[in-house]
């Protein structure tokens, strides 16, 4: 059997997660449908752990809610940590009566009307999935008139042919969902929602298809979709505001790239030079002539200096000769 929970009993009865189903279909009648809680833990615990290996707390999988939208299964989602996307005011209203926590909801669909978008506010939605610009200057209008700032991503599409079904390749360039990175479109989209003072523009989806079976399909949309966020930081840049949640010591604001930068105070520049140590994640951790060290309230705010010279950092010599 290809799932561990089929298996065949002596009388020669398919058995379900242990259960007879020639039994359950006496009992329920037919066609029933079954679903087995553990399988479905199993698996949520799956994704958690290897998100958790490979990036950190902050990554989330997400529950397709168009696979099964009913309340047990939102309060399994909840049960354990994990979010889900949503795709009508249906789901988010089944969700909601399970008491989902809905700020971890994320809503898809390329056909949002202005209700779904007002009920989806209402109910505390935390991201819009946008494939269009017009759907972007709808969630800023709702979310213009309630005075708050909606988080949303922008679904793209890569341009990548999963080799599965027709009906099922949604990746490519003339796919309906999403905006097309290949012709330029998906970097106008980026502008345009940057412009939006009720938007928060979070980052970037693509979806490649269903029913796909070899892994380089979602490695090459991978590639793709960094690639373009990184377009994005060399063409557009990054905020203040973004560069500080990230953990950098932000003195000025963003400069045009390619801007001339007045020395001003050398300090400025120690979260600028890449040293391996990921100083501006933790202050600790060291750069160029020094580090930080907790001070008696335990904020890292002593700057201590190298140890060669405790009155000038050690990189100063070096700062005055251009690096050389």
């Amino acid at each position: 059997m290809i799932c561990d929970n089929l298996k065949i009993s002596k009388d020669g009865h398919l058995l379900f997660a242990g259960q007879d189903t020639v039994e359950l279909a006496k009992k329920y009648g037919t066609p029933v449908y079954l679903m087995d809680e553990d399988k479905i833990r199993e698996k949520c615990r799956a994704y958690k752990n290897a998100f958790m290996k490979y990036f950190d707390e902050r990554a989330i999988p997400l529950y397709a809610s168009k696979a099964n939208s009913f309340k047990r299964i939102y309060e399994i989602m909840t049960e354990e940590g994990m979010g889900i996307d949503v795709v009508s005011s249906g789901e988010i209203y089944t969700a909601y009566k399970a008491g989902f926590d809905l700020k971890k909801a994320y809503f898809h669909s390329n056909n949002k009307t202005d209700e779904d978008i007002a009920f989806a506010m209402d109910h505390g939605v935390g991201y819009f999935v946008a494939d269009n610009i017009e759907e972007v200057k709808a969630v800023e209008a709702e979310a213009g008139r309630r005075g708050i700032k909606q988080k949303m991503l922008l679904r793209l599409t890569p341009g990548i042919d999963p080799h599965t079904f027709e009906a099922d390749a949604t990746g490519k360039v003339d796919s309906k969902f999403g905006t097309a990175i290949e012709t330029g479109q998906a970097l106008e989209i980026v502008k345009e929602t940057l412009k939006n003072s009720h938007i928060e523009l979070k980052g970037f989806h693509c979806h490649v298809g269903s029913q796909v079976f070899t892994e380089d399909v979602f490695e090459r949309a991978a590639v793709i979709m960094l690639e373009f966020v990184a377009e994005c930081r060399d063409k557009l840049g990054y905020t203040a505001d973004e560069l500080r949640e990230m953990g950098y010591v932000v003195w000025m604001p963003p400069q045009p790239k390619g801007v001339f930068l007045a020395e001003g105070d050398t300090f400025t520049y120690l979260n600028l030079l890449g040293n391996g140590l990921r100083a501006f994640q933790d202050d600790t951790y060291g750069g160029w002539g020094g580090r930080k060290q907790p001070n008696t309230e335990g904020q890292t705010s002593t700057f201590v200096l190298g140890a060669a010279d405790p009155v000038m950092p050690d990189f100063v010599p070096a700062a005055q000769n251009d690096f050389a």
